[in-house]
């Protein structure tokens, strides 16, 4: 009677397909694990990480900064630790527990899931952000969302001397701002119009500003969705402002 061998290991592929990583932090701590598990490598380095990635047909989610994501996989998500030499990286108890327990997450988006749930951002929101954030590059999805955002307002309104916040009270201002968003025949459209201008500089001082520091923030796929689905409101918001012409301009 033949005796049957010890099983075979999935391949890296098949690993990472099966755990579904959704950003960069992630896709580091699976394949540290499968090193780890599976290779007998207790350590993942920047060379291992790039071909982890191509080994695991996964490439095209490489970030361009593998460095620097290997430190916040290490000092943001808490998931590798200092391995042996500069530049090494082993898994945390956070990262093994991460791979082992919680991927896949039950919540995961599937691809066409996803691609609906972006369809229904504003065109603009998705031309600069969807694909950063189909990547997981989740704060910069939402930091160019924003400074588009921003820039659109800065050409409709004409004040292209001015910028975040102070932008935004300039040309929605309910007495004189340029982009009127109703008549201000009421105090009801003046109550709506400075309750969109504040709306409009609270997201250049609480959101975009920031976000343009990824590097500093922890932005998960829900959070950025949601923030993504804001940006799309107010970039709404724009396309239907009327332009409000000066006394000067008019003459």
């Amino acid at each position: 009677m033949r005796t049957q061998g010890p099983e075979r290991p999935p391949s890296l592929k098949d690993f990472v397909h099966q755990k579904r990583p959704t950003n960069t932090a992630e896709y580091l701590a699976v394949f540290g694990f499968y090193r780890e598990k599976h290779q007998g490598q207790p350590e993942i380095d920047e060379d291992a990480a790039t071909d982890a990635f191509e080994a695991s047909g996964c490439g095209r989610h490489c970030p361009d900064h593998l460095d620097q994501a290997l430190r916040d996989a290490k000092n943001k998500y808490k998931y590798l630790r200092a391995g042996s030499k500069r530049g090494r990286f082993a898994l945390t108890g956070k990262g093994r527990r991460l791979v082992l327990l919680h991927l896949p997450r039950e919540d995961t988006e599937s691809a066409h899931e996803q691609r609906v749930a972006l369809g229904d951002l504003h065109p603009e929101v998705v031309r600069v952000a969807a694909k950063l954030f189909q990547s997981g590059h989740y704060s910069q999805a939402v930091f160019e969302a924003f400074k588009c955002l921003n820039n659109r307002v800065k050409q409709k309104s004409g004040l292209s001397s001015k910028d975040g916040r102070d932008l935004m009270a300039a040309a929605f201002k309910p007495a004189n701002g340029p982009l009127r968003l109703n008549s201000g025949k009421t105090q009801s459209d003046n109550d709506e119009q400075d309750g969109y201008m504040l709306m409009f500089m609270g997201a250049m001082g609480g959101i975009r500003n920031p976000h343009a520091h990824e590097n500093e923030r922890t932005c998960d796929h829900s959070d950025a969705h949601q923030l993504l689905a804001f940006a799309s409101v107010l970039h709404r918001k724009v396309d239907a402002a009327r332009v409000k012409r000066s006394r000067s301009t008019r003459r």
